[in-house]
């Protein structure tokens, strides 16, 4: 008996698309509102990490324009940015130790600036490796915040006008500026919103 490949769902990668270790998956999960949704992502089973379902050549053109310019534009904005904070945060919040952690920040920008030049130029030739490398690289750059905490933080903070407040003065923000929130996974496998991840190469 000939073998009956299995269904391909659209917007789903092919399993020759696919390296080794990475898998199609359903999710379920909750959004901040209570409500259930379901949709396709893939999986790292290394590290159990949900991505979103992008086509190969989407995430590469978007790796290769954040290489080319849109990286170095956003750390030049982000350097900026902590300099004005290593004058403003010890200010208004009196406190001493803020220049101490403001310019650590600072220190380590070169590092992560070349790191993430590096994965966004990976991600040119092996987008799915390069996407996680970004991704993980610019969670560091932001003291680990993820993508949810970030969105639904920001979101309370512009409803109440107090975002710009957050990120200048602020001496341990939870505001997070993601230069491409597209690279950020979704989250873990067993992040409480999460309600169900089921394989589609089992389904």
């Amino acid at each position: 008996m000939c073998e009956i490949p299995p269904l391909q769902i659209p917007g789903t990668y092919t399993p020759e698309e696919l390296p080794s270790g990475w898998e199609n998956v359903l999710v379920g999960f909750r959004k901040s509102n209570g409500q259930e949704v379901r949709r396709y992502e893939i999986l790292d089973v290394s590290t159990s990490t949900l991505y979103p379902q992008e086509p190969l050549n989407a995430i590469a053109f978007k790796c290769f324009g954040l290489f080319l310019f849109v990286n170095s534009t956003y750390f030049l904005l982000y350097t900026t940015l902590h300099f004005m904070r290593l004058v403003i945060v010890p200010i208004v919040n009196l406190s001493p130790l803020a220049v101490f952690k403001e310019a650590w920040k600072i220190a380590q920008i070169p590092i992560l600036y070349v790191g993430m030049q590096f994965a966004a130029l990976c991600g040119i030739f092996k987008p799915l490796y390069g996407r996680a490398f970004f991704g993980m690289l610019e969670s560091i750059l932001h003291d680990g915040k993820t993508r949810r905490e970030a969105e639904q933080y920001q979101k309370i903070k512009r409803e109440n006008h107090e975002l710009a407040w957050s990120a200048l003065c602020e001496e341990n923000p939870r505001t997070a500026f993601f230069v491409a929130f597209c690279m950020q996974p979704y989250g873990q496998m067993n992040d409480p919103h999460i309600n169900f991840v089921e394989n589609l190469r089992h389904a």
